[in-house]
């Protein structure tokens, strides 16, 4: 299973705001704040996730869009969910 990436960019300032996001002190700092939060409340970030995602009851060949996707945590496990005749689409503004 595999998964890709297309990122759409339309102006310098859609490129700009690309970089930024995906300078890995952007990623490092959000990152920190995910590990921080689950420690905070004492669970499981991939637990969490599974859990949360399961209350979707996605079925295998389901077509999902997933908003403010973040770093993409989620995406491996909806794609593992919906299997290789889902799709899965992400976008975060």
């Amino acid at each position: 299973m595999s998964i890709s990436f297309r990122l759409i960019a339309k102006s310098s300032d859609d490129l700009a705001n690309l970089k930024t996001y995906n300078a890995s002190a952007s990623v490092d700092v959000y990152r920190n704040f995910l590990d921080w939060l689950f420690a905070t409340f004492d669970v499981s970030e991939a637990d969490f996730r599974k859990s949360l995602l399961s209350l979707l009851r996605l079925s295998r060949g389901t077509k999902v869009l997933i908003t403010s996707v973040g770093l993409g945590d989620d995406l491996p496990i909806v794609r593992r969910m919906v299997g290789p005749d889902g799709e899965v689409h992400a976008q975060d503004i």
